[in-house]
């Protein structure tokens, strides 16, 4: 019942008259907030996804809600929890640590990461 209160809510403030439209539309989002956006947990409590974006479409003058509706379909990127902290997790050791060694070598002429790795420069903080 809440779903079908949300796509009502979805259907008024888009201006969607027939049922066909509505249609279109309303599977491939509640798809999105089932695989990703409903589990999102900064919305409000108790507030899912359909309500949201019902809520933030409304902001818009009539005549830009299909572009913004678009751009949430086709070109937002969600990113959860999970995914964050597994980038963060890597981000250190695969990317900035390496950068690290590669400036030290370049600035010491040593390509040797061994060497490079017990310079005060990279020990600074014990990263390996």
């Amino acid at each position: 019942m809440k779903d079908e209160n949300a796509q009502h809510l979805l259907a008024k403030v888009m201006g969607w008259q027939s049922q066909e439209v509505v249609l279109a539309h309303v599977p491939s989002l509640q798809l999105l907030a089932d695989y990703k956006y409903d589990g999102y947990q900064r919305f409000g409590p108790g507030q899912r996804f359909m309500e949201s974006l019902a809520l933030w479409l409304g902001q818009f003058d009539q005549v830009d809600r299909d572009a913004a509706l678009d751009f949430v379909m086709t070109r937002l990127v969600y990113i959860s929890d999970a995914e964050l902290s597994h980038l963060v997790q890597h981000a250190y050791p695969d990317v900035i640590m390496q950068e690290r060694i590669r400036l030290v070598a370049q600035e010491r002429a040593s390509q040797r990461t061994a060497s490079v790795r017990s310079v005060a420069t990279f020990a600074s903080r014990n990263y390996s």
